[in-house]
């Protein structure tokens, strides 16, 4: 039986607009797999913002600031919303909720806030953090077992790294506070790499950083490029708990009981 050729010709047509599809899907799959962020939003359009800061995404956690020109685009997606701040930074989280850290330019005249947008309901504002003068420019993002809800270290880095520490926890973010010598403060101060880790195991994390350039270790008296500090939670905010020199090891860690 003869096939006629009108039907030939849309079996072609068919099988080409096909090819078209699938290529030009596999060309944006491509785009988002290399982090080609202005290209994909100028050619996949909005629905490809989502699937790109889940890419992001780690079970480990954030711990450095998300591309400049994926924080550029989220600027211009979100620019109706948030007319005059800008996207400094940005983070998905499993829980089907966006973490958006805005400012107002200039960056260093300006406090910034955080903002959690519920994607499931129409990307609905669910919780707020704008009670803070910090320029802050990234934010660490981590999860730890013992806690419900990850915690966000918001970093403002210049000559140091001034640290505010939060917890989002239902539709809440808190400030978790530092025990100084004198008075509890918002702040953790360090003169670089102040992170987030479990040093104890208990799930529940610990706030570490280099304190001091050209430091005195406490135990030994060798001089050091820093002292490594450790801060851990104790009835309701964070002490200082070990300190030792950078260049030192375990034996020369200087541990208060408070």
């Amino acid at each position: 039986m003869r096939i006629r050729r009108p039907v030939i010709a849309v079996l072609v047509l068919v099988a080409l607009a096909l090819g078209a599809w699938e290529g030009g899907r596999g060309f944006l799959a491509v785009l988002l797999w290399r982090g080609a962020y202005e290209r994909l939003e100028r050619w996949g359009g909005d629905r490809y913002f989502i699937p790109a800061v889940q890419r992001l995404y780690s079970p480990g956690g954030k711990q450095a600031p998300c591309p400049t020109d994926l924080a550029a685009w989220a600027t211009r997606r979100y620019h109706g919303r948030f007319p005059a701040e800008e996207v400094y930074d940005l983070a998905w989280l499993p829980t089907q909720e966006l973490v958006l850290l805005l400012g107002t330019p200039p960056w260093e005249d300006s406090p910034t806030r955080l903002v959690v947008l519920d994607l499931q309901h129409s990307e609905t504002l669910t919780a707020e953090f704008s009670g803070c003068d910090l320029h802050a420019r990234g934010f660490d993002l981590q999860s730890f077992a013992a806690w419900d809800g990850p915690v966000l270290l918001l970093h403002h880095w210049g000559t140091g790294d001034c640290a505010l520490l939060l917890r989002l926890q239902e539709q809440t973010l808190t400030v978790l506070r530092c025990t100084g010598s004198r008075e509890v403060e918002p702040y953790f101060l360090g003169w670089c790499n102040l992170h987030l880790v479990d040093v104890d195991g208990d799930g529940i994390p610990e706030v570490q950083g280099c304190i001091g350039k050209d430091a005195i270790c406490p135990t030994c008296g060798r001089e050091a490029e820093f002292n490594l500090v450790t801060w851990r939670w104790v009835d309701g905010s964070y002490r200082k708990w070990t300190e030792r020199g950078g260049d030192c090891g375990l034996g020369c860690e200087l541990a208060w009981s408070n």
